[in-house]
């Protein structure tokens, strides 16, 4: 899916991610190309192990023209568990899939996820951020995040900004993926770039990228309004409100950096991060959080045996942990 469209004629493979590096060589399960609808079926065989499967559908046609340029992502779960009945891949996807990722790819070869043999756990805490920003079987926000009601209420709650930026990282994509693809001026016309330029050069010329994947790569590992790559500015005119990812920033966000907020039973002052991504809280007791955020410990956090501390009372209520290359 392209926004809200269907991309017909993509090539879709399913990639169990590479164990012998970061940014390694994923192994190949299956390849098909999607339908007129966009649907498609891949049959495969499970890994020997565990392994962190995705999928990237490269080209394609999403109304105006065959696309060279589209290249999304979608992270499917390990093998080692049931699969979900149906996946969804758009720009909302490959956002959410990129930015927890980015330290396990690379820009060059952005269809490639891999990690080094022993930190297989890395990616495994990496699939926990996916699925607190993304249903991965609609390829929609996910429930984690506050829906758009709530995010117009004032105050809004926790992660409406996460929410917002998320949505409109992935419009700008969707602008690249809903047209006919680069100019024939890509990339000579980057040094003249204007709001009026087709909207795929204006992305891939802010990213210095050659498609929507590596641009996305890109930015998340120059989280930056004005990319230190290119040196030019997010073009966040192709982000508006007929656009297909809702809600959005009312202006251009000062960074590119998706945090999420997970609020805690009690204040807290202080907190270290274990070998297995484990979040430790000090707080009246000791809290402990798992990568999704999940509480770990007790409500009143593990306490006694000499494990006791009282936290000041400006203490921040909430840790935030950030989710950037």
């Amino acid at each position: 899916m392209g926004g809200l469209e269907a991309v017909s004629g993509s090539s879709v493979t399913l990639y169990a991610a590479g164990s012998t590096g970061y940014g390694s060589a994923p192994t190949t399960l299956g390849t098909k190309a999607s339908s007129p609808l966009g649907s498609f079926s891949i049959s495969y065989a499970k890994p020997a192990t565990s392994r962190l499967l995705y999928l990237v559908a490269t080209g394609g046609n999403a109304g105006l023209g065959v696309n060279g340029a589209i290249k999304l992502m979608a992270v499917y779960g390990l093998s080692s568990s049931l699969p979900p009945g149906s996946v969804a891949i758009n720009e909302l996807t490959t956002a959410a899939a990129v930015w927890p990722t980015a330290q396990f790819v690379t820009a060059g070869t952005p269809q490639n996820l891999g990690t080094s043999s022993t930190n297989a756990k890395g990616l495994t805490n990496a699939l926990a951020g996916i699925k607190n920003l993304v249903n991965v079987s609609t390829g929609q926000l996910s429930s984690f995040l506050p829906t758009s009601a709530r995010c117009s209420a004032a105050p809004p709650p926790a992660n409406c900004l996460t929410e917002r930026k998320l949505d409109a990282l992935a419009d700008v994509l969707a602008a690249c993926v809903h047209s006919s693809g680069p100019s024939g001026a890509f990339p000579t016309d980057c040094s003249s770039i204007t709001s009026a330029s087709p909207p795929c050069d204006q992305l891939l010329c802010y990213t210095k990228a050659t498609n929507t994947l590596g641009a996305a790569i890109n930015e998340a590992l120059n989280p930056t309004v004005v990319s230190p790559l290119s040196h030019k500015s997010l073009p966040f005119n192709l982000v508006t409100s007929g656009s297909p990812f809702q809600p959005i920033p009312a202006s251009t966000p000062n960074d590119l950096t998706l945090g999420l907020n997970y609020v805690t039973p009690a204040a807290t002052n202080g907190i270290a991060i274990d070998a297995a991504g484990n979040a430790w809280v000090v707080s009246n007791g000791l809290l402990e959080f798992g990568p999704s955020g999940a509480l770990l410990s007790p409500a009143t956090g593990f306490s006694g045996g000499g494990l006791n501390m009282t936290s000041a009372s400006n203490a921040p209520r909430s840790t935030r942990w950030g989710m950037s290359g």
